[in-house]
């Protein structure tokens, strides 16, 4: 009877290793996805970000050229200047959003680093569980 109540607790011990690796190495698998999709958002931020920069000094360099004439309260005046107004705004907009974007990148790689460690550790669990287990085994018959 303890015989049989060992084989089931060894049996149940062994689906809860294989179950729990599984998840493991199933949630690395998620987490992986997620920081290559993370890398991408940044990487088109970055380029978004550049863009308004570019935007900004054009229209930087518009609203110079109408001041320096004096026609900046002329009703093109006022619409180089909403343009500027737009510029600085969608620039601000892209910096906060690839700043959120980059802290989202960064917790994933500490998330995706965690999990490979786990991974790493069942993986060398269950090579010692073996190694251990082999020691213990009777030896074959000559």
């Amino acid at each position: 009877a303890i015989e049989k109540e060992d084989k089931a607790k060894a049996l149940k011990r062994k689906r809860r290793q294989k179950s729990l690796a599984q998840k493991a190495g199933q949630r690395m698998k998620d987490l992986r996805e997620r920081l290559a999709d993370a890398k991408a958002e940044v990487s088109k931020l970055k380029v978004a970000k550049d863009s308004a920069q570019k935007k900004l000094v054009s229209a930087q360099k518009d609203y110079k050229k109408i001041s320096a004439s004096g026609n900046e309260f002329t009703h093109h005046g006022f619409a180089v200047r909403r343009t500027l107004d737009a510029a600085k705004d969608e620039l601000s907009k892209a910096s906060a959003k690839l700043q959120r974007a980059t802290e989202e990148m960064l917790s994933a790689q500490e998330r995706f680093g965690d999990a490979k460690a786990k991974v790493t550790d069942i993986k060398e669990k269950a090579e010692t569980r073996k190694a251990a287990l082999g020691a213990m085994k009777r030896p074959a018959a000559k």
